[in-house]
């Protein structure tokens, strides 16, 4: 274990951590991930470590944190990624009313670690597939919890599933620098979006925003080669997640989150959720409320 120099969590934190070494699994051993975690932080928390004993991944879902990168302070915000390699300095805390993260944590001597993150600068970046490994290390610890037909054999193969999701993470998807570059700026757009969720996004600004001097339909059929979706609908999705964000962590009202994600009355921003996820958005607040009190 990482020897900790301060630890400050409230009663009201929510982890839950999962250890996937343990299974004994070959590609769990391959890769040498140790554990890996979910946690809802509120009202107080914050860890700080002299020295980092192995490597780790932590992955930002919703709310805000910071933690000091590369000797600076910096925002931790949903969809960002931090690396933290084994010897280096730590601190982190919660920046906001809550912070939702995913953890990963390797052995010093992971072989993929260096193989896929070693060339990486230690530091923030952008996930993908934040909300995928979320779903189903979910699954792995409900799963965990109890015994049904075929338990382990579902457990194994939920294992299995969040090494594939980091390896996607981290293997680079195309094969050319050009589209390594497209989807970088496709990232920073998003950042963008994410900042800015209220305005009035069209294609010509989101062009704008990533860097694109190319036509609208140029730009939306790179969008779909590059990222699987139109930039208008990555920006939905976007508006979505954090609708759900804000209908699980605070009291706004709907048409206060309808105003804050860019919709223009509450109306259609009821419709749009109710499309993407199945429920309105009264009864997906009131699933969420039974559920965090469950926890």
């Amino acid at each position: 274990m990482s020897e900790i120099d301060l630890l400050k969590i409230a009663s009201t934190c929510h982890e839950t951590r999962i250890g996937l070494a343990t299974l004994g699994l070959p590609y769990v051993s391959d890769m040498k991930l140790k554990s890996a975690g979910h946690g809802i932080q509120r009202e107080t928390y914050r860890i700080r470590r002299r020295q980092r004993q192995g490597h780790q991944i932590i992955m930002t879902l919703s709310g805000s944190g910071w933690g000091v990168v590369q000797g600076k302070k910096q925002d931790f915000v949903a969809g960002s990624l931090w690396l933290i390699a084994d010897g280096e300095a730590q601190d982190y805390g919660l920046n906001s009313e809550h912070w939702e993260i995913l953890w990963f944590e390797f052995n010093e001597d992971s072989r993929w670690w260096h193989e896929r993150i070693g060339t990486k600068k230690s530091g923030l970046q952008s996930h993908l597939w934040g909300e995928s490994l979320h779903k189903v290390l979910m699954e792995l610890h409900r799963e965990q919890q109890q015994e049904h037909y075929a338990t382990n054999q579902i457990k194994n193969l939920l294992a299995h599933q969040i090494c594939l999701y980091l390896e996607r993470e981290f293997r680079p998807l195309f094969t050319t620098p050009q589209q390594n570059e497209q989807q970088r700026k496709f990232l920073k757009m998003m950042e963008r979006v994410r900042a800015n969720l209220s305005a009035s996004w069209t294609v010509e600004k989101l062009a704008e925003a990533a860097e694109f001097y190319v036509c609208q339909d140029h730009f939306i059929r790179i969008s779909k080669t590059i990222m699987g979706q139109t930039p208008l609908q990555l920006v939905n999705e976007e508006r979505m997640n954090k609708a759900s964000e804000l209908l699980s962590f605070s009291d706004y009202t709907l048409e206060q989150i309808s105003g804050f994600i860019g919709y223009g009355n509450q109306f259609s921003f009821s419709v749009a959720f109710k499309r993407r996820y199945g429920v309105s958005p009264d009864s997906y607040r009131r699933s969420s409320m039974l559920e965090t009190k469950s926890l």
